[in-house]
């Protein structure tokens, strides 16, 4: 019995931190943290924009029964990875329950923006030295050319596609990139 009325407690403080940081922050903008800003929507779900990068990081407190579900997205919405904090509790009185949220979400919101920022520092070099190899092949094809050229316009269109072709193989093949 004494577990089922500690359950009890701990879902009246959990509904009573989502009603604080709906009802209450969402609307005033007060949580705040390195570059990134806290918004909830009537759903009850949390999420985080970073204004440096445009990541999107859900992390919606014993959501799926964990302590804190944290899902990063693009500035596209779409999937980068996830991670489930498993060290969350919540004591009843808001403002606590608010800043230990806020502190064990800091370190994570900063892992996101690094990994999207690792991940896209390496996305034109990795394209610019694949351009060169096919380049290098292309030539050993074609031992008779004389040059090389390809009009600007070309070369500029290869350039981009080739690094929307990277960015996206990255997203579905690097781990932790997705």
């Amino acid at each position: 019995m004494i577990d089922k009325e500690k359950r009890d407690i701990e879902e009246e403080h959990q509904e009573h931190l989502y009603d604080y940081m709906y009802g209450v922050l969402n609307n005033a903008g007060d949580i705040s943290t390195d570059g990134f800003t806290f918004h909830s929507d009537r759903s009850g779900t949390f999420f985080w924009i970073d204004t440096e990068t445009g990541i999107q990081i859900y992390a919606t407190p014993f959501w799926e029964g964990y302590g804190i579900a944290i899902d990063c997205n693009d500035e596209d919405g779409d999937y980068i990875f996830d991670y489930r904090e498993g060290e969350f509790s919540v004591c009843g009185t808001a403002s606590l329950d608010v800043h230990s949220y806020v502190s064990i979400m800091r370190g994570h919101l900063l892992k996101c923006r690094e990994l999207v920022k690792d991940v896209k520092r390496k996305i034109p070099c990795a394209v610019r030295s694949g351009l060169n190899a096919f380049w290098d092949r292309i030539s050993k094809s074609f031992p008779e050319a004389k040059t090389g050229d390809l009009s600007p316009n070309m070369t500029n269109a290869l350039d981009n596609i080739a690094e929307v072709a990277v960015e996206e193989w990255v997203k579905f093949n690097v781990k932790g990139s997705k």
